[in-house]
């Protein structure tokens, strides 16, 4: 027996795992092992290493569990040689090749050999020269083959197919009979589920509606609608499907081809659609329009309705969510409040720290506010008119133009300056920029507002409001706030020189409701 074989280890790996565990790693271990046993020795397993679904290229920045622990056991002087069934399997980069030749200076790693037979031996020139060459040829294939997968999704793209990956929530993933085989290639990412597709046509309605995508979530759940996995559904995994053009129709009313979005670039679809592509564009407008409406959160549950709307009278600044005790007496029950910091929670300085005020009658006294604004008849005709105008959906598709132009343009821009376009120096391309993208958020304002506005549209006047907002959740609570109020600003007082009365539901706080200035946004 060749004394370099006294501690031998095996390595296997397989770059692509498509669709399930695959066999072919397996079958590189056993061939590994049957060589040895060839050779009349028998592998420690603790010694056989393995990466499946995992790219030794350059192309790849996945990192190799098994290959860093095979490099453990060779620094450690556990390994003499590495049996594999090819170079490619065990490295593709000439770096990878480097670390092992330095290894073998400063380890007892000797050999680096194949099932075949080839022998690579790290102690000689000839040997090091040998593994080089074999680790330039795989690098030069693993850049062949990164060519031929860019531009065989390049080409799937152009032909709107899909390109594997996991399953598109809406659409059928692959099916496979007691065999392993698939049954259904043509539908795989093509096919609509339909139960899934209603429910995003659905969220898309209430979207649309004005509920609030936290609020849709909770109801999902609460209905037990299982997601893409079948677990829960949460705020980030809707929007990721939501935000997905592979959903929305390529052109306006026509949902016979989804939108194949590759590099930036958009193309026809074999698959359907789900979604309209204007309620779809309208959808993007109104995610982005609540992310303004989110405040503080306690382990993910919203408690404070004003936060983001109250505002010190002294300095300002925003006042933050609170929750402590008034009084000396250890036995006081902590109260929520809204407080001017002067420190932030990173530190920093804030505000004044001059002003303080119990949550709940604040809230209480912002909520009748809003209700007897929403339930004005004259106001109430008023927002019916503004959000019900027959020229809505000519002046959402003018906004959506715009919108289109401007970026169009902006990317324009940027090509000309990477073109180096004479006269545009980078001053000037950067307060282009500026300008555009301005445009840009002006525009996705106007048409967050026209949309976001169906909510108002929607509200009955006179006492219905009160019911509305009684079944209402806190979300959609604080968007109807949001439509209507610029700010709640608390000026400097005494809190506890005035008693309150709430009349409808009878409480008495020590609060002084002459210290609150609502403005209004409508």
């Amino acid at each position: 027996m060749n004394d370099y074989m006294e501690s031998p280890a095996i390595y296997g790996r397989l770059s692509e795992d498509r669709g399930r565990v695959s066999t072919n790693v397996a079958y590189q271990l056993k061939e590994g092992r049957a060589y040895l046993t060839d050779r009349g020795l028998i592998i420690d397993e603790q010694f056989v290493f393995s990466d499946n679904d995992l790219s030794a290229s350059v192309y790849s920045t996945r990192p190799r569990p098994g290959y860093q622990e095979l490099l453990e056991a060779i620094r450690n002087n556990l390994v003499t040689v590495i049996i594999i069934t090819e170079v490619p399997r065990l490295l593709r980069q000439v770096s990878d090749a480097l670390e092992l030749i330095a290894l073998a200076k400063m380890s007892r790693l000797r050999m680096i050999e194949t099932t075949g037979g080839v022998r690579y031996d790290l102690t000689t020139n000839q040997g090091i020269h040998d593994l080089l060459e074999a680790a330039v040829d795989a690098s030069r294939e693993s850049g062949k083959t990164s060519d031929r997968l860019k531009r065989k999704r390049k080409a799937l793209a152009e032909e709107g197919r899909f390109n594997g990956g996991s399953r598109p929530y809406g659409y059928e993933g692959p099916k496979h009979d007691k065999y392993g085989r698939i049954t259904n290639p043509g539908r795989i990412g093509v096919a609509i589920v339909e139960p899934e597709a209603a429910v995003l046509r659905e969220t898309v309605a209430r979207l649309l509606d004005g509920w609030p995508v936290r609020s849709i979530v909770r109801d999902l759940n609460a209905r037990k609608v299982p997601a893409a996995n079948g677990g829960l559904w949460h705020q980030s995994n809707l929007k990721r499907i939501l935000t997905s053009k592979r959903i929305a129709s390529w052109t306006n009313g026509d949902l016979s081809h989804g939108i194949r979005e590759h590099q930036g670039k958009e193309y026809r679809a074999v698959w359907p659609s789900i979604i309209d592509r204007e309620d779809w564009e309208q959808v993007q407008h109104i995610l982005a329009a609540q992310e303004r409406y989110k405040g503080a959160t306690k382990k993910g549950v919203r408690t404070y309705l004003l936060t983001g709307y109250v505002f010190c009278g002294i300095c300002g600044k925003p006042l933050m969510a609170s929750g402590g005790v008034t009084g000396n007496r250890p036995d006081r029950e902590p109260h929520r409040a809204y407080r001017c910091r002067s420190i932030n929670a990173w530190g920093v300085q804030h505000g004044c720290g001059k002003i303080r005020r119990l949550a709940e009658p604040l809230e209480l006294l912002v909520a009748d506010a809003v209700l007897d604004r929403y339930s004005s008849p004259d106001f109430a005709d008023a927002l019916k008119r503004a959000y019900q105008d027959n020229n809505e959906h000519d002046r959402l598709s003018e906004l959506l133009d715009e919108a289109e132009g401007y970026k169009h343009r902006l990317q324009e821009l940027e090509d000309e300056w990477k073109a180096g376009a004479k006269g545009l120096d980078l001053k000037s391309m950067l307060r282009y920029k500026a300008d555009l993208e301005e445009s840009i958020e002006r525009v996705n304002a106007k048409m967050s507002r026209l949309s976001t506005g169906r909510v108002l549209a929607a509200i009955p006047a006179g006492k219905s409001i009160h019911e509305a907002w009684d079944k209402a959740d806190l979300d959609q609570k604080r968007m109807l706030i949001s439509l209507i109020v610029e700010k709640v600003v608390l000026l400097p007082g005494r809190p506890g020189s005035k008693r309150w009365y709430h009349k409808r539901t009878g409480q008495r706080f020590i609060f002084d409701a002459d210290k609150v200035r609502i403005h209004w946004r409508i």
